[in-house]
């Protein structure tokens, strides 16, 4: 069975392996099922995803900010998001990093008639343009 990731945007990206220069195998995710596709992230590996929905395939390194530390931050962004902006943490190597997002719901408001209000602001925060605003820096 392939290993797929699916995006916060609804993309399919399918892990894949290929030779490297130097003869060894090498792990990249593509948006193409075709090909040689791996069953499994290679240990010590991670799928990550960027606010901006990029994915790649990273190391894994130690976990100095907890879960519930990051769900304290993620639960205080909800409280603030507005039909305009919207929010996501996250956590690179010692950083927590707040993203803002700008959902331009005006301009989808008036352009699109489709969209129940709730569904065009779920898809307005889903295919926000995010930008980094705030970083908290673990210093231990």
């Amino acid at each position: 069975m392939a290993f797929t990731y699916t995006t916060r945007h609804g993309k399919t990206y399918y892990l894949h392996t290929g030779p490297k220069r130097g003869g060894d195998i090498q792990h990249y995710l593509s948006t193409d099922p075709a090909g040689s596709v791996a069953d499994a992230v290679p240990e010590g590996f991670e799928v990550h995803e960027t606010p901006n929905g990029q994915v790649h395939l990273r190391k894994k390194k130690p976990v100095l900010i907890q879960p519930a530390e990051l769900a304290l931050i993620e639960h205080e962004l909800q409280k603030r998001q507005t039909g305009k902006h919207c929010y996501l943490a996250e956590i690179n190597d010692k950083k927590i990093i707040i993203h803002e997002g700008d959902t331009r719901i005006d301009s989808l408001r008036e352009i699109n008639m489709r969209f129940s209000a709730h569904g065009l602001e779920e898809y307005a925060v889903r295919n926000a343009h995010y930008v980094p605003v705030m970083r908290f820096v673990w210093r231990g």
